[in-house]
Protein backbone atom coordinates (compact mmCIF):
# COMPACT_ATOMS: atom_id res chain seq x y z
CA UNK A 1 0.00 0.00 0.00
CA UNK A 2 2.79 2.39 0.98
CA UNK A 3 4.69 1.49 -2.22
CA UNK A 4 1.62 2.28 -4.34
CA UNK A 5 1.20 5.73 -2.72
CA UNK A 6 4.90 6.60 -3.22
CA UNK A 7 4.81 5.39 -6.82
CA UNK A 8 1.69 7.43 -7.59
CA UNK A 9 3.31 10.58 -6.16
CA UNK A 10 6.40 10.04 -8.35
CA UNK A 11 4.24 9.68 -11.46
CA UNK A 12 2.30 12.83 -10.53
CA UNK A 13 5.55 14.76 -10.03
CA UNK A 14 6.94 13.65 -13.41
CA UNK A 15 3.71 14.68 -15.17
CA UNK A 16 3.78 18.09 -13.49
CA UNK A 17 7.40 18.67 -14.51
CA UNK A 18 6.72 17.55 -18.09
CA UNK A 19 3.98 20.20 -18.32
CA UNK A 20 5.78 22.99 -16.42
CA UNK A 21 9.10 22.80 -18.34
CA UNK A 22 7.65 23.41 -21.85
CA UNK A 23 5.45 26.23 -20.47
CA UNK A 24 8.43 27.85 -18.75
CA UNK A 25 10.46 27.63 -21.93
CA UNK A 26 7.68 29.36 -23.91
CA UNK A 27 7.41 32.16 -21.32
CA UNK A 28 11.19 32.64 -21.28
CA UNK A 29 11.30 32.79 -25.07
CA UNK A 30 8.65 35.56 -25.05
CA UNK A 31 10.75 37.56 -22.57
CA UNK A 32 14.30 36.82 -23.85
CA UNK A 33 14.64 34.77 -27.09
CA UNK A 34 18.45 34.32 -26.84
CA UNK A 35 18.49 32.82 -23.36
CA UNK A 36 15.46 30.72 -24.14
CA UNK A 37 17.18 29.14 -27.13
CA UNK A 38 20.13 28.23 -24.92
CA UNK A 39 17.76 26.68 -22.41
CA UNK A 40 16.16 24.62 -25.17
CA UNK A 41 19.56 23.37 -26.26
CA UNK A 42 20.50 22.37 -22.71
CA UNK A 43 17.21 20.51 -22.22
CA UNK A 44 17.72 18.73 -25.54
CA UNK A 45 21.29 17.79 -24.63
CA UNK A 46 20.20 16.32 -21.30
CA UNK A 47 17.41 14.42 -23.03
CA UNK A 48 19.70 12.90 -25.65
CA UNK A 49 22.29 11.93 -23.06
CA UNK A 50 19.67 10.11 -21.02
CA UNK A 51 18.47 8.31 -24.12
CA UNK A 52 22.01 7.25 -25.07
CA UNK A 53 22.77 6.06 -21.53
CA UNK A 54 19.54 4.19 -21.21
CA UNK A 55 19.59 0.46 -21.84
CA UNK A 56 16.25 0.62 -23.69
CA UNK A 57 16.27 1.91 -27.27
CA UNK A 58 14.83 5.30 -28.06
CA UNK A 59 11.65 4.81 -30.15
CA UNK A 60 12.04 8.24 -31.76
CA UNK A 61 15.60 7.65 -32.91
CA UNK A 62 16.20 6.28 -36.36
CA UNK A 63 17.66 2.77 -36.34
CA UNK A 64 21.40 2.53 -36.93
CA UNK A 65 22.20 1.92 -40.55
CA UNK A 66 23.60 -1.49 -41.29
CA UNK A 67 27.10 -1.55 -42.74
CA UNK A 68 27.32 -1.52 -46.50
CA UNK A 69 28.40 -4.94 -47.73
CA UNK A 70 31.74 -5.08 -49.49
CA UNK A 71 32.09 -6.28 -53.04
CA UNK A 72 33.64 -9.51 -51.81
CA UNK A 73 30.49 -10.29 -49.79
CA UNK A 74 28.29 -9.76 -52.86
CA UNK A 75 30.46 -11.85 -55.17
CA UNK A 76 29.48 -15.32 -56.34
CA UNK A 77 30.82 -18.50 -54.85
CA UNK A 78 32.69 -19.17 -58.08
CA UNK A 79 34.60 -15.91 -57.65
CA UNK A 80 35.38 -16.73 -54.01
CA UNK A 81 36.83 -20.14 -54.85
CA UNK A 82 38.65 -18.69 -57.86
CA UNK A 83 40.38 -16.33 -55.42
CA UNK A 84 41.23 -19.37 -53.30
CA UNK A 85 42.79 -20.91 -56.41
CA UNK A 86 44.90 -17.81 -56.99
CA UNK A 87 46.06 -18.01 -53.37
CA UNK A 88 47.06 -21.62 -54.00
CA UNK A 89 49.10 -20.57 -57.03
CA UNK A 90 50.76 -17.78 -55.05
CA UNK A 91 51.79 -20.24 -52.36
CA UNK A 92 53.04 -22.57 -55.09
CA UNK A 93 55.29 -19.85 -56.54
CA UNK A 94 56.42 -18.94 -53.03
CA UNK A 95 57.64 -22.47 -52.39
CA UNK A 96 59.09 -22.97 -55.85
CA UNK A 97 61.35 -19.95 -55.42
CA UNK A 98 62.25 -21.16 -51.92
CA UNK A 99 62.78 -24.84 -52.71
CA UNK A 100 64.98 -24.33 -55.76
CA UNK A 101 67.99 -23.84 -53.49
CA UNK A 102 67.23 -26.92 -51.37
CA UNK A 103 66.85 -29.14 -54.44
CA UNK A 104 70.10 -27.88 -55.94
CA UNK A 105 71.95 -27.64 -52.61
CA UNK A 106 74.41 -30.47 -53.36
CA UNK A 107 75.47 -28.88 -56.68
CA UNK A 108 75.68 -25.37 -55.24
CA UNK A 109 77.63 -26.27 -52.09
CA UNK A 110 80.17 -28.21 -54.16
CA UNK A 111 80.61 -25.52 -56.81
CA UNK A 112 80.82 -22.65 -54.29
CA UNK A 113 82.80 -24.74 -51.73
CA UNK A 114 80.27 -24.28 -48.92
CA UNK A 115 80.29 -26.38 -45.74
CA UNK A 116 77.08 -27.74 -44.22
CA UNK A 117 77.32 -25.11 -41.49
CA UNK A 118 77.53 -22.33 -44.07
CA UNK A 119 74.57 -23.79 -45.92
CA UNK A 120 72.73 -23.83 -42.59
CA UNK A 121 73.82 -20.22 -42.09
CA UNK A 122 72.19 -19.28 -45.42
CA UNK A 123 68.94 -20.89 -44.26
CA UNK A 124 69.42 -19.11 -40.92
CA UNK A 125 69.64 -15.74 -42.69
CA UNK A 126 66.58 -16.59 -44.77
CA UNK A 127 64.62 -17.42 -41.62
CA UNK A 128 65.52 -14.25 -39.74
CA UNK A 129 64.70 -12.14 -42.78
CA UNK A 130 61.42 -14.02 -43.03
CA UNK A 131 60.76 -13.12 -39.38
CA UNK A 132 61.39 -9.43 -40.05
CA UNK A 133 59.24 -9.55 -43.17
CA UNK A 134 56.41 -11.24 -41.28
CA UNK A 135 56.37 -8.41 -38.77
CA UNK A 136 56.74 -5.67 -41.36
CA UNK A 137 54.15 -6.91 -43.85
CA UNK A 138 51.83 -8.00 -41.04
CA UNK A 139 51.65 -4.37 -39.92
CA UNK A 140 51.45 -3.13 -43.49
CA UNK A 141 48.55 -5.45 -44.42
CA UNK A 142 46.40 -3.76 -41.74
CA UNK A 143 46.98 -0.37 -43.36
CA UNK A 144 47.08 -1.03 -47.12
CA UNK A 145 44.62 -2.99 -49.21
CA UNK A 146 46.06 -6.38 -50.11
CA UNK A 147 44.78 -5.87 -53.65
CA UNK A 148 47.89 -3.75 -54.27
CA UNK A 149 50.22 -4.98 -51.52
CA UNK A 150 49.97 -8.66 -52.50
CA UNK A 151 51.12 -8.35 -56.16
CA UNK A 152 53.89 -5.92 -55.17
CA UNK A 153 55.27 -8.41 -52.66
CA UNK A 154 55.06 -11.33 -55.09
CA UNK A 155 56.77 -9.35 -57.84
CA UNK A 156 59.59 -8.40 -55.45
CA UNK A 157 60.37 -11.96 -54.34
CA UNK A 158 60.18 -13.18 -57.96
CA UNK A 159 62.82 -10.60 -58.93
CA UNK A 160 65.08 -11.74 -56.08
CA UNK A 161 64.62 -15.34 -57.24
CA UNK A 162 65.86 -14.36 -60.70
CA UNK A 163 68.87 -12.51 -59.24
CA UNK A 164 69.84 -15.63 -57.24
CA UNK A 165 70.77 -17.27 -60.54
CA UNK A 166 73.59 -14.72 -60.95
CA UNK A 167 75.26 -15.26 -57.54
CA UNK A 168 78.97 -16.13 -57.63
CA UNK A 169 79.83 -16.73 -53.96
CA UNK A 170 78.71 -17.18 -50.38
CA UNK A 171 78.10 -13.48 -49.64
CA UNK A 172 75.97 -12.79 -52.73
CA UNK A 173 73.98 -15.99 -52.21
CA UNK A 174 73.39 -15.09 -48.57
CA UNK A 175 72.29 -11.58 -49.54
CA UNK A 176 69.77 -12.84 -52.11
CA UNK A 177 68.49 -15.39 -49.65
CA UNK A 178 67.95 -12.74 -46.98
CA UNK A 179 66.01 -10.52 -49.39
CA UNK A 180 64.00 -13.51 -50.65
CA UNK A 181 63.00 -14.43 -47.10
CA UNK A 182 61.98 -10.84 -46.30
CA UNK A 183 59.65 -10.46 -49.29
CA UNK A 184 58.30 -14.02 -49.26
CA UNK A 185 57.10 -13.39 -45.70
CA UNK A 186 54.58 -10.87 -47.05
CA UNK A 187 52.66 -13.68 -48.71
CA UNK A 188 51.10 -15.02 -45.50
CA UNK A 189 49.60 -11.85 -43.96
CA UNK A 190 48.15 -10.92 -47.37
CA UNK A 191 46.80 -14.41 -48.09
CA UNK A 192 45.29 -14.93 -44.64
CA UNK A 193 43.63 -11.52 -44.66
CA UNK A 194 42.13 -12.43 -48.02
CA UNK A 195 40.67 -15.71 -46.76
CA UNK A 196 39.38 -13.93 -43.65
CA UNK A 197 37.45 -11.46 -45.83
CA UNK A 198 36.03 -13.76 -48.49
CA UNK A 199 35.33 -16.97 -46.52
CA UNK A 200 32.91 -17.71 -43.71
CA UNK A 201 34.18 -19.13 -40.41
CA UNK A 202 33.18 -22.74 -41.04
CA UNK A 203 34.83 -22.67 -44.49
CA UNK A 204 38.14 -21.10 -43.46
CA UNK A 205 39.94 -24.29 -42.48
CA UNK A 206 39.13 -25.77 -45.89
CA UNK A 207 40.14 -22.53 -47.60
CA UNK A 208 43.36 -22.45 -45.62
CA UNK A 209 44.00 -26.05 -46.64
CA UNK A 210 43.76 -25.02 -50.29
CA UNK A 211 46.05 -22.08 -49.54
CA UNK A 212 48.65 -24.19 -47.73
CA UNK A 213 48.47 -27.03 -50.26
CA UNK A 214 49.95 -24.65 -52.80
CA UNK A 215 53.22 -24.98 -50.88
CA UNK A 216 53.18 -28.72 -51.37
CA UNK A 217 52.22 -28.26 -55.02
CA UNK A 218 55.18 -25.93 -55.56
CA UNK A 219 57.53 -28.36 -53.84
CA UNK A 220 56.11 -31.18 -56.00
CA UNK A 221 56.65 -29.32 -59.27
CA UNK A 222 60.10 -27.90 -58.47
CA UNK A 223 62.13 -31.15 -58.83
CA UNK A 224 60.69 -32.17 -62.25
CA UNK A 225 61.03 -28.61 -63.50
CA UNK A 226 64.68 -28.62 -62.42
CA UNK A 227 65.22 -32.01 -64.09
CA UNK A 228 63.67 -30.69 -67.31
CA UNK A 229 65.98 -27.65 -67.27
CA UNK A 230 69.20 -29.19 -65.94
CA UNK A 231 68.78 -32.87 -66.77
CA UNK A 232 71.97 -34.84 -66.20
CA UNK A 233 74.25 -31.97 -67.12
CA UNK A 234 77.37 -31.76 -64.94
CA UNK A 235 78.65 -28.49 -66.38
CA UNK A 236 79.51 -25.66 -64.02
CA UNK A 237 76.71 -23.14 -63.58
CA UNK A 238 73.98 -25.51 -64.75
CA UNK A 239 72.07 -24.73 -61.53
CA UNK A 240 71.55 -21.05 -62.47
CA UNK A 241 68.86 -21.44 -65.15
CA UNK A 242 66.15 -22.89 -62.81
CA UNK A 243 66.35 -19.80 -60.57
CA UNK A 244 65.86 -17.48 -63.55
CA UNK A 245 63.01 -19.43 -65.17
CA UNK A 246 61.06 -20.16 -61.97
CA UNK A 247 61.45 -16.58 -60.74
CA UNK A 248 60.02 -15.19 -63.98
CA UNK A 249 56.72 -17.06 -63.50
CA UNK A 250 55.51 -14.55 -60.92
CA UNK A 251 54.66 -11.94 -63.57
CA UNK A 252 51.80 -14.10 -64.91
CA UNK A 253 50.21 -14.38 -61.45
CA UNK A 254 50.37 -10.62 -60.87
CA UNK A 255 48.52 -9.94 -64.13
CA UNK A 256 45.81 -12.51 -63.28
CA UNK A 257 45.35 -11.04 -59.78
CA UNK A 258 44.99 -7.42 -60.95
CA UNK A 259 42.41 -8.39 -63.57
CA UNK A 260 40.40 -10.50 -61.10
CA UNK A 261 40.25 -8.42 -57.90
CA UNK A 262 38.33 -5.15 -57.94
CA UNK A 263 39.09 -1.98 -56.03
CA UNK A 264 36.55 -2.63 -53.23
CA UNK A 265 36.86 -6.40 -52.98
CA UNK A 266 39.58 -6.50 -50.31
CA UNK A 267 39.38 -3.38 -48.13
CA UNK A 268 42.07 -2.62 -45.58
CA UNK A 269 41.33 -2.83 -41.86
CA UNK A 270 39.99 0.36 -40.32
CA UNK A 271 42.44 2.32 -38.18
CA UNK A 272 40.40 4.03 -35.48
CA UNK A 273 43.12 6.27 -34.03
CA UNK A 274 44.92 8.37 -36.61
CA UNK A 275 47.58 9.32 -34.08
CA UNK A 276 48.43 5.66 -33.43
CA UNK A 277 48.42 5.03 -37.17
CA UNK A 278 50.98 7.77 -37.78
CA UNK A 279 53.15 6.48 -34.96
CA UNK A 280 52.89 2.98 -36.40
CA UNK A 281 54.06 4.21 -39.81
CA UNK A 282 57.11 5.88 -38.26
CA UNK A 283 58.03 2.70 -36.43
CA UNK A 284 57.61 0.71 -39.64
CA UNK A 285 60.08 2.99 -41.40
CA UNK A 286 62.48 2.64 -38.47
CA UNK A 287 62.16 -1.15 -38.54
CA UNK A 288 62.85 -1.49 -42.26
CA UNK A 289 65.81 0.90 -41.92
CA UNK A 290 67.27 -1.20 -39.10
CA UNK A 291 66.81 -4.35 -41.19
CA UNK A 292 68.65 -2.83 -44.16
CA UNK A 293 71.52 -1.57 -41.97
CA UNK A 294 71.92 -4.91 -40.17
CA UNK A 295 71.82 -6.89 -43.42
CA UNK A 296 74.42 -4.57 -44.99
CA UNK A 297 76.78 -4.84 -42.02
CA UNK A 298 76.41 -8.60 -41.95
CA UNK A 299 77.20 -8.96 -45.65
CA UNK A 300 80.24 -6.70 -45.33
CA UNK A 301 81.54 -8.20 -42.07
CA UNK A 302 84.58 -9.81 -43.76
CA UNK A 303 85.68 -6.47 -45.22
CA UNK A 304 84.93 -4.52 -42.04
CA UNK A 305 86.76 -6.86 -39.67
CA UNK A 306 90.30 -5.62 -40.54
CA UNK A 307 89.32 -2.00 -39.77
CA UNK A 308 87.13 -2.85 -36.76
CA UNK A 309 89.22 -3.89 -33.71
CA UNK A 310 86.44 -6.04 -32.30
CA UNK A 311 85.12 -7.38 -35.60
CA UNK A 312 86.37 -10.92 -34.96
CA UNK A 313 85.01 -10.89 -31.38
CA UNK A 314 81.61 -9.72 -32.58
CA UNK A 315 81.38 -12.53 -35.13
CA UNK A 316 82.48 -15.04 -32.50
CA UNK A 317 79.78 -13.79 -30.12
CA UNK A 318 77.12 -14.25 -32.81
CA UNK A 319 78.33 -17.78 -33.46
CA UNK A 320 78.55 -18.84 -29.82
CA UNK A 321 75.38 -17.23 -28.42
CA UNK A 322 72.53 -17.79 -30.89
CA UNK A 323 69.99 -18.28 -28.07
CA UNK A 324 70.64 -14.88 -26.50
CA UNK A 325 70.55 -13.17 -29.88
CA UNK A 326 67.28 -14.90 -30.71
CA UNK A 327 65.78 -13.81 -27.39
CA UNK A 328 66.91 -10.22 -28.00
CA UNK A 329 65.37 -10.28 -31.49
CA UNK A 330 62.06 -11.55 -30.05
CA UNK A 331 62.08 -8.74 -27.47
CA UNK A 332 62.79 -6.25 -30.28
CA UNK A 333 59.77 -7.55 -32.19
CA UNK A 334 57.55 -7.07 -29.14
CA UNK A 335 58.92 -3.55 -28.56
CA UNK A 336 58.29 -2.54 -32.17
CA UNK A 337 54.80 -4.03 -31.99
CA UNK A 338 54.03 -2.13 -28.79
CA UNK A 339 55.44 1.18 -30.01
CA UNK A 340 53.64 1.04 -33.35
CA UNK A 341 50.19 0.35 -31.91
CA UNK A 342 49.56 0.49 -28.17
CA UNK A 343 46.07 -0.97 -28.48
CA UNK A 344 47.47 -3.93 -30.35
CA UNK A 345 50.25 -4.44 -27.83
CA UNK A 346 47.88 -4.30 -24.85
CA UNK A 347 45.57 -6.70 -26.64
CA UNK A 348 48.43 -9.17 -27.16
CA UNK A 349 49.45 -8.98 -23.51
CA UNK A 350 45.95 -9.90 -22.36
CA UNK A 351 45.04 -12.28 -25.19
CA UNK A 352 45.26 -15.86 -23.99
CA UNK A 353 44.89 -17.23 -27.49
CA UNK A 354 47.88 -15.23 -28.74
CA UNK A 355 50.20 -16.57 -26.02
CA UNK A 356 48.96 -20.12 -26.63
CA UNK A 357 49.76 -19.90 -30.33
CA UNK A 358 53.40 -18.84 -29.80
CA UNK A 359 54.69 -22.35 -28.89
CA UNK A 360 52.32 -23.83 -31.46
CA UNK A 361 53.64 -21.87 -34.43
CA UNK A 362 57.27 -22.24 -33.29
CA UNK A 363 57.02 -26.03 -33.01
CA UNK A 364 55.18 -26.74 -36.26
CA UNK A 365 57.51 -24.42 -38.22
CA UNK A 366 60.57 -26.01 -36.66
CA UNK A 367 59.61 -29.45 -37.96
CA UNK A 368 58.49 -28.32 -41.39
CA UNK A 369 61.44 -26.02 -42.12
CA UNK A 370 64.15 -28.43 -40.96
CA UNK A 371 62.83 -31.26 -43.14
CA UNK A 372 62.23 -28.89 -46.07
CA UNK A 373 65.82 -27.62 -46.04
CA UNK A 374 67.69 -30.87 -45.30
CA UNK A 375 65.68 -33.68 -46.90
CA UNK A 376 67.60 -33.70 -50.25
CA UNK A 377 70.94 -33.73 -48.42
CA UNK A 378 69.67 -36.39 -45.98
CA UNK A 379 68.80 -38.70 -48.88
CA UNK A 380 71.86 -38.03 -51.07
CA UNK A 381 74.69 -37.60 -48.56
CA UNK A 382 73.15 -39.39 -45.58
CA UNK A 383 71.63 -42.41 -47.34
CA UNK A 384 73.50 -42.55 -50.67
CA UNK A 385 70.58 -41.87 -53.03
CA UNK A 386 71.31 -40.43 -56.48
CA UNK A 387 70.37 -36.84 -57.31
CA UNK A 388 67.63 -37.94 -59.69
CA UNK A 389 66.13 -40.40 -57.17
CA UNK A 390 66.26 -37.79 -54.40
CA UNK A 391 64.52 -35.18 -56.56
CA UNK A 392 61.80 -37.60 -57.65
CA UNK A 393 61.14 -38.68 -54.06
CA UNK A 394 61.10 -35.01 -53.04
CA UNK A 395 58.11 -34.61 -55.36
CA UNK A 396 56.46 -37.69 -53.85
CA UNK A 397 57.10 -36.30 -50.37
CA UNK A 398 55.24 -33.10 -51.12
CA UNK A 399 52.44 -34.95 -52.89
CA UNK A 400 51.88 -36.77 -49.61
CA UNK A 401 52.12 -33.45 -47.77
CA UNK A 402 49.49 -31.97 -50.10
CA UNK A 403 47.18 -34.94 -49.52
CA UNK A 404 47.61 -34.56 -45.77
CA UNK A 405 46.90 -30.83 -45.94
CA UNK A 406 43.69 -31.24 -47.95
CA UNK A 407 42.63 -34.21 -45.82
CA UNK A 408 43.07 -32.14 -42.64
CA UNK A 409 40.82 -29.40 -43.98
CA UNK A 410 38.22 -31.85 -45.30
CA UNK A 411 38.20 -33.78 -42.01
CA UNK A 412 37.58 -30.66 -39.92
CA UNK A 413 34.78 -29.57 -42.25
CA UNK A 414 33.16 -33.04 -42.20
CA UNK A 415 33.37 -33.44 -38.43
CA UNK A 416 32.16 -29.89 -37.72
CA UNK A 417 29.06 -30.40 -39.89
CA UNK A 418 28.22 -33.45 -37.82
CA UNK A 419 28.08 -31.43 -34.61
CA UNK A 420 31.43 -32.22 -33.02
CA UNK A 421 32.28 -28.52 -32.66
CA UNK A 422 34.64 -26.37 -34.70
CA UNK A 423 37.44 -26.18 -32.14
CA UNK A 424 37.18 -29.84 -31.10
CA UNK A 425 37.54 -30.95 -34.70
CA UNK A 426 40.62 -28.76 -35.16
CA UNK A 427 42.16 -30.13 -31.97
CA UNK A 428 41.46 -33.73 -32.97
CA UNK A 429 42.92 -33.32 -36.46
CA UNK A 430 45.93 -31.44 -35.06
CA UNK A 431 46.61 -34.29 -32.61
CA UNK A 432 46.49 -36.94 -35.34
CA UNK A 433 48.88 -34.93 -37.53
CA UNK A 434 51.28 -34.39 -34.61
CA UNK A 435 51.36 -38.16 -33.96
CA UNK A 436 52.16 -38.85 -37.64
CA UNK A 437 54.95 -36.25 -37.66
CA UNK A 438 56.67 -37.84 -34.66
CA UNK A 439 57.56 -40.84 -36.86
CA UNK A 440 60.76 -39.00 -37.84
CA UNK A 441 62.19 -40.73 -34.78
CA UNK A 442 61.70 -44.00 -36.69
CA UNK A 443 62.94 -42.59 -40.01
CA UNK A 444 66.25 -41.54 -38.46
CA UNK A 445 67.19 -45.17 -37.86
CA UNK A 446 66.02 -46.72 -41.15
CA UNK A 447 68.32 -47.48 -44.13
CA UNK A 448 67.57 -46.37 -47.68
CA UNK A 449 64.64 -48.35 -49.04
CA UNK A 450 60.88 -48.58 -49.26
CA UNK A 451 60.50 -48.61 -45.49
CA UNK A 452 62.24 -45.26 -45.15
CA UNK A 453 60.31 -43.81 -48.07
CA UNK A 454 56.98 -44.96 -46.62
CA UNK A 455 57.64 -43.48 -43.18
CA UNK A 456 58.75 -40.18 -44.71
CA UNK A 457 55.54 -39.98 -46.74
CA UNK A 458 53.49 -40.38 -43.56
CA UNK A 459 55.57 -37.69 -41.88
CA UNK A 460 54.93 -35.41 -44.86
CA UNK A 461 51.15 -35.78 -44.59
CA UNK A 462 51.20 -35.03 -40.89
CA UNK A 463 53.63 -32.11 -40.94
CA UNK A 464 51.67 -30.06 -43.47
CA UNK A 465 48.26 -31.06 -42.07
CA UNK A 466 49.12 -29.10 -38.92
CA UNK A 467 49.08 -25.74 -40.68
CA UNK A 468 45.41 -25.36 -41.73
CA UNK A 469 44.38 -25.91 -38.11
CA UNK A 470 46.90 -23.33 -36.90
CA UNK A 471 45.86 -20.75 -39.52
CA UNK A 472 42.20 -21.09 -38.56
CA UNK A 473 43.07 -20.61 -34.89
CA UNK A 474 45.26 -17.58 -35.63
CA UNK A 475 42.44 -15.91 -37.57
CA UNK A 476 40.39 -15.85 -34.38
CA UNK A 477 42.94 -14.12 -32.15
CA UNK A 478 42.03 -10.58 -33.21
CA UNK A 479 39.52 -8.87 -35.47
CA UNK A 480 41.04 -5.43 -36.12
CA UNK A 481 44.70 -6.47 -35.68
CA UNK A 482 44.66 -9.80 -37.52
CA UNK A 483 47.47 -8.90 -39.93
CA UNK A 484 49.76 -7.66 -37.17
CA UNK A 485 48.95 -10.65 -34.95
CA UNK A 486 49.75 -13.18 -37.67
CA UNK A 487 52.85 -11.22 -38.64
CA UNK A 488 54.14 -11.13 -35.06
CA UNK A 489 53.45 -14.83 -34.55
CA UNK A 490 55.27 -15.62 -37.80
CA UNK A 491 58.20 -13.42 -36.80
CA UNK A 492 58.57 -15.13 -33.43
CA UNK A 493 58.32 -18.57 -35.08
CA UNK A 494 61.08 -17.85 -37.59
CA UNK A 495 63.30 -16.12 -35.04
CA UNK A 496 63.26 -19.18 -32.80
CA UNK A 497 63.33 -21.91 -35.46
CA UNK A 498 65.89 -20.35 -37.85
CA UNK A 499 68.96 -20.74 -35.57
CA UNK A 500 68.22 -24.46 -35.55
CA UNK A 501 69.21 -24.58 -39.24
CA UNK A 502 72.72 -23.46 -38.35
CA UNK A 503 72.84 -25.87 -35.38
CA UNK A 504 71.60 -28.71 -37.59
CA UNK A 505 74.44 -28.08 -40.05
CA UNK A 506 77.00 -27.84 -37.26
CA UNK A 507 75.88 -31.20 -35.82
CA UNK A 508 76.13 -32.79 -39.28
CA UNK A 509 79.68 -31.46 -39.76
CA UNK A 510 80.73 -32.74 -36.34
CA UNK A 511 79.03 -36.16 -36.40
CA UNK A 512 79.05 -36.72 -40.20
CA UNK A 513 75.48 -37.99 -39.83
CA UNK A 514 71.98 -36.57 -40.37
CA UNK A 515 70.27 -39.18 -38.19
CA UNK A 516 70.31 -37.45 -34.82
CA UNK A 517 68.88 -34.12 -35.97
CA UNK A 518 66.38 -35.74 -38.29
CA UNK A 519 65.06 -38.03 -35.57
CA UNK A 520 64.28 -35.24 -33.12
CA UNK A 521 62.89 -32.78 -35.69
CA UNK A 522 59.42 -34.34 -35.79
CA UNK A 523 58.72 -34.41 -32.05
CA UNK A 524 58.16 -30.66 -31.69
CA UNK A 525 54.44 -30.70 -32.76
CA UNK A 526 53.65 -32.84 -29.72
CA UNK A 527 54.66 -29.85 -27.57
CA UNK A 528 52.31 -27.68 -29.64
CA UNK A 529 49.46 -30.14 -29.04
CA UNK A 530 50.01 -30.01 -25.27
CA UNK A 531 49.93 -26.20 -25.39
CA UNK A 532 46.60 -26.20 -27.23
CA UNK A 533 45.00 -28.73 -24.88
CA UNK A 534 46.15 -26.98 -21.71
CA UNK A 535 46.03 -23.27 -22.53
CA UNK A 536 43.49 -22.63 -25.32
CA UNK A 537 40.15 -21.24 -24.05
CA UNK A 538 37.22 -23.62 -24.05
CA UNK A 539 34.97 -23.64 -27.06
CA UNK A 540 32.03 -21.26 -26.95
CA UNK A 541 28.47 -22.36 -27.31
CA UNK A 542 27.02 -22.84 -30.77
CA UNK A 543 24.80 -19.78 -30.38
CA UNK A 544 27.81 -17.59 -29.57
CA UNK A 545 29.80 -19.01 -32.47
CA UNK A 546 27.04 -18.03 -34.91
CA UNK A 547 27.32 -14.43 -33.76
CA UNK A 548 31.08 -14.35 -34.42
CA UNK A 549 32.27 -12.87 -37.72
Amino acid sequence: MLYAVINSRRIEQKLRLSIERPVSVIVDFARNPASASNSCESHYTQFTRKCCMSATPNPYEAPEASPVPTAAESRSRKWIWWISGLLLLATMLNYMDRQTLANLSVRITKELSLSNERYGNIEFGFGWAFAAGSLFFGFLSDRISVRFLYPAVLLAWSLIGVLTGFCDGYESLLGCRILLGFFEAGHWPCALRTTKIVLERQNRTMGNSILQSGGALGAILTPPVILMIVGKSETLGAWRSPFIIIGSMGVVWVIAWLFTVGGNDLPSARIQDKKDSGSGNRWLVLLIGAIVVCATLYLMRERLSPVMPDGVAVRAFFDKHPVWITAAACVLCLVVAGASDRDFFSECLTNRRFWTLIPVVVCINLTWQLIRAWLPKFLQEGRGASEQAALLFNSAYYIAADVGCIAAGAATLWLARRGLGVHRTRLLVFGICAALTSLTFVAGSLPLGWGLYGVLLIVAAGSLGLFPCYYSLSQETSERHMGKTIGLLGALAWLVSSPMQKEFGRVVDETHSFDQGFAWAGLAPLIALIALVVAWPREQSIAEQRNEP
